[in-house]
């Protein structure tokens, strides 16, 4: 071995040797920085000295560098020891998929659930236009949590998106590499291969995980790679019939000996497993299952030009009125919004939306005079199936959106269920200039800033005198007041007795208020009640499934206690019909990273700063995700951008001190904790928890244990995350104190 216990690799520490193969050496080493233990592979010996076999490591590592996702090996650093690269990976404890195989059958559920994800793996992968070229079942790694992750991208190829083509280790024509019994047809006729060469690998591996054997063998490596171009496997169902038509037709499909009969990639083969009726794909299938369909913002032809806001609202209504038919997959608001002002592209629409009908309509307001044509676009087909012009005035606004949407269910020949078509004819406010005054406030509270919820609030006051009490307006009032103190724009503890008063007159005007019910568990949330929070939050968003706002609280309080089953199916559906929404996004990478692992929650986190790179409550925990694996400079470059473009709240405070504590800036973070500012965050469990592992960097362990123990109190009793997996909490897991707060953490996380 090169090197030995004790050595240090920049911020990285030797323990022990795990292993060495022909081209590898792997240590286990200690992040010095953050306390976590990390893997370190450097070339071998004798290879250190080959110029090809170094660029080839040294490709491999850019390779997966390039790609993060949870179901792909993790690299968090680079760098060179002696004139050696070496890379600094995630450590994974558990075993490879050929060790999982060679010990027995494995149950079909738990098959398809590690299919899904090495499909996942290379979904991602052939979205970077990188074919692996040596998926077998020795490169596939089952973690002691079950989460699968495809290794080794030695032999990766690249295609980049410039004038030509990059090939990693490409081969020269007529040469092989790869392993026989799983390569494709023209790998093994060493031909140029794209991302149905994997398909094929995919599939060889998927037919030896049904039917306990390879599906191409041969005494020789020549012999198998024979099998491979001439030989067509045994029908799986004739070695496993007990293997649904359906799975067979996958794996047949596969392996294909013609590369364009096959899935074209990981996300072909992902969305024909997500078709078949198993547990783990319940959601996307029955999501899948229904239509979907997108309203898209409407035209504005009004001469007046402070009109938008009607406008959009109305979109915004219809949306809400389709939403109703559980017959009906409807994408939100903030999804369709991305497309207002820009010239009709179906394909891009459907790319994006994944949907089979758009409604693209335009409205002309002229006083009180309304002028509306809407048409239903059949996507794939590029046709209209249902068009109508409307005209009348803002009095008869109400009647023309229930006509509009019972025209769409009657297009689509849906049946509505009575209850379904009673809430179509409910709308709730009846005063023309009252409900333009609610659209208007509801677009402001969109805004989530001060000024937004000032004008907001001003709005529904002024159609609350115009209307009379109205539930809908009642509630987005008691919204508007929980934002701002949620923000931090009002700390003072009257405010959020105005919103449980709000509540309790929703009771009053209807006991089974689901409004109500969003609004109490808010106040719960900071009155410490965290428990009642968060089950009173698990009813609200089974039967309100269409309200983001309490998904997104409902989701990161389940990430705190460490309970993801519900959450995990609510995030699918949030991203379902809101797939641009960058809250969405972030939370599902949060609910991740707090119950899984950050690799397995930094895609999500990603994908969520990609379309949101100003939200600060999105931003904290990718920030801490992106630290968390080794990519400090990404994370300083998005608190950089959040600074740039983010008025100065608390929320961006935390950004900001979060990379004090990494720089040992104590005294900063002292005299900006404002006795107001630290109020606030007592009330919170996010907040506590950050300043907890704030100062647990720093070495100040005392403010650590006491900001911990208040982050506890307010809920955060994720025990397998605070007990070993928070990677900024490692100093005070050598605290006597540590261990027995994780007692009682334990106890009440065993009792949900």
């Amino acid at each position: 071995m090169r090197v030995s216990a004790g050595t240090r690799l920049g911020p990285y520490e030797i323990e022990m040797p795990l292993g060495a193969g022909g081209m590898g050496e792997v240590y286990r080493a200690l992040d010095r920085r953050l306390g976590r233990a990390v893997a370190v592979k450097m070339p071998t010996a004798g290879l250190a000295a080959d110029v090809e076999a170094v660029a080839r490591f040294e490709r491999e590592n850019r390779t997966i560098a390039a790609l993060s996702h949870p179901n792909i090996l993790a690299v968090y650093d680079v760098g060179q020891h002696d004139g050696v690269p070496y890379a600094v990976l995630e450590l994974l404890e558990g075993e490879t998929l050929r060790v999982t195989l060679d010990r027995g059958p494995l149950a079909r559920e738990t098959t398809l659930n590690y299919v899904q994800q090495i499909a996942r793996g290379l979904a991602a992968a052939h979205e970077k236009d990188i074919v692996h070229r040596d998926l077998k079942p020795d490169n596939i790694f089952v973690t002691s949590a079950g989460i699968v992750k495809i290794l080794d991208f030695g032999l990766a190829r690249m295609a980049t998106a410039d004038d030509g083509e990059t090939r990693l280790g490409a081969t020269s024509p007529g040469v092989v590499l790869g392993t026989a019994a799983y390569m494709s047809p023209e790998q093994a006729r060493g031909l140029t291969v794209d991302a149905t060469s994997d398909v094929f690998s995919f599939g060889a591996v998927l037919y030896e995980m049904l039917a306990q054997r390879r599906a191409f063998r041969g005494s020789t490596v020549a012999d198998a790679m024979a099998a491979v171009i001439r030989d067509a496997p045994a029908p799986l169902r004739s070695i496993a019939p007990d293997v649904p038509a359906g799975l067979e037709r996958i794996v047949t499909r596969c392996l294909d000996k013609a590369a364009t009969a096959r899935f074209a990639n990981g996300g072909a083969i992902l969305e024909a497993l997500d078709t078949l009726s198993t547990p783990s794909s319940s959601v996307r299938s029955s999501t899948a299952a229904r239509p979907g369909i997108a309203v898209l913002p409407f035209d504005d032809l009004s001469p007046e030009r402070d009109n938008a806001y009607f406008v959009d609202g109305l979109a915004d209504e219809v949306i809400s009125d389709l939403s109703k038919v559980s017959a009906l997959r409807v994408i939100s608001r903030t999804s369709v919004q991305q497309f207002k002002g820009q010239a009709r592209d179906l394909a891009t629409i459907q790319r994006h939306l994944n949907v089979h009908y758009v409604l693209e309509g335009s409205v002309r307001k002229a006083g009180s005079k309304l002028r509306i044509t809407a048409q239903l676009v059949d996507v794939g087909a590029d046709a209209p199936i249902w068009s109508e012009k409307y005209n009348g005035t803002t009095d008869d606004v109400f009647e023309i959106q229930e006509q509009v949407a019972r025209a769409i269910v009657s297009a689509l020949r849906i049946t509505l269920t009575p209850d379904e078509s009673r809430e179509l004819a409910d709308h709730g406010i009846k005063e023309p200039r009252a409900y333009e005054l609610y659209l208007r406030a509801r677009a402001e509270v969109q805004r989530y800033d001060a000024e937004g919820l000032g004008r907001a609030l001003t709005d529904i006051d002024q159609a609350l005198a115009l209307e009379g009490e109205s539930a809908p307006l009642l509630a987005l009032r008691g919204d508007v007041l929980w934002q701002q103190y949620n923000l931090g724009l009002q700390t003072d503890r009257e405010h959020l007795q105005h919103v449980e008063a709000i509540a309790h007159r929703l009771q009053a005007l209807d006991p089974s208020s689901v409004d109500a019910d969003r609004l109490l568990a808010g106040i719960d949330i900071f009155e410490g009640r965290w428990e009642a929070a968060w089950r009173r939050l698990a009813s609200v968003v089974e039967n309100r499934p269409t309200n983001t706002f309490t998904s997104v609280i409902y989701v990161a309080i389940s990430a705190f206690v460490g309970k993801a089953e519900l959450a995990r199916v609510i995030t699918a559906r949030m991203i379902d019909v809101d797939p641009l929404q960058a809250i969405n996004h972030y939370v599902a990478g949060f609910l991740r990273y707090f119950c899984d692992d950050p690799a397995s929650g930094l895609p999500y986190m990603a994908r969520g700063h990609e379309l949101g790179p100003s939200l600060p409550s999105g931003v904290n925990p990718y920030v801490q995700a992106l630290v968390a694996l080794g990519r400090e400079r990404e994370a300083r470059d998005a608190v950089a951008k959040l600074l740039a473009t983010a008025p100065p709240d608390n929320l961006t405070w935390l950004a900001e001190m979060f990379l004090w504590a990494l720089d040992g800036r104590r005294d900063d973070i002292v005299s900006t904790l404002t006795p107001e500012r630290e109020r606030w965050a007592r009330a919170d469990l996010q907040y506590s928890l950050q300043l907890a592992e704030c100062f647990a960097i720093l070495g100040d362990n005392d403010r650590a244990f006491d900001w911990l123990e208040n982050a506890i109190r307010c809920g955060v009793v994720n025990y397998p995350f605070l007990s070993t997996r928070d990677p900024f909490l490692s100093n005070l897991r050598r605290d006597p104190r540590f261990e027995p707060l994780m007692a009682q953490v334990k106890a009440v996380w065993q009792r949900l």
